[in-house]
């Protein structure tokens, strides 16, 4: 067997390969931005609240 590194169906399998990781590591860092963005809002609507909370209460 030749071993024929830029053969077509190598070049293929890896740039399949290639996109397949990064859409799942874009997948995954999505999720964790997600994640903490949902974690920011809810700790700075609570704090919103709290301060909105005691300049009524004044």
């Amino acid at each position: 067997m030749g071993h024929r590194v830029s053969s077509p169906d190598t070049r293929h399998v890896r740039k399949w390969l290639t996109a397949t990781v990064v859409n799942r590591e874009q997948r995954k860092l999505s999720r964790i931005i997600d994640c903490g963005r949902s974690k920011f809002e809810q700790r700075f609507f609570v704090t919103d609240f709290i301060s909105l909370h005691s300049m009524l209460m004044d």
